[in-house]
């Protein structure tokens, strides 16, 4: 999902998805640098809620199951967790 000449798309659909889950139950955007292949909260992006018993959400990784599986339904239940 990460190919060069694919990148500004998939830039501009992680944060779209993510701002969209943002502005849902409120959270902010960290980013801490690292590898992402040794964890997913390194090197991408994601959302983090900021009350007790919060989701977190990596859109990178929610975009890249909904390809990787074919789950046209992913997205929805991971901003029904995220909004619940």
């Amino acid at each position: 999902m990460g190919a060069a000449e694919h990148r500004g798309f998939v830039d501009g659909a992680q944060w779209y998805l993510g701002e969209v889950l943002r502005r849902v139950k409120g959270g902010r955007w960290v980013y801490r640098e690292g590898n992402p292949d040794l964890n997913m909260f390194l090197g991408h992006p994601y959302v983090e809620q900021v009350e007790p018993d919060a989701e977190t959400v990596v859109p990178y990784v929610s975009l890249e199951l909904v390809v990787q599986r074919r789950d046209a339904d992913h997205l929805r239940r991971r901003f029904e967790a995220f909004a619940d």
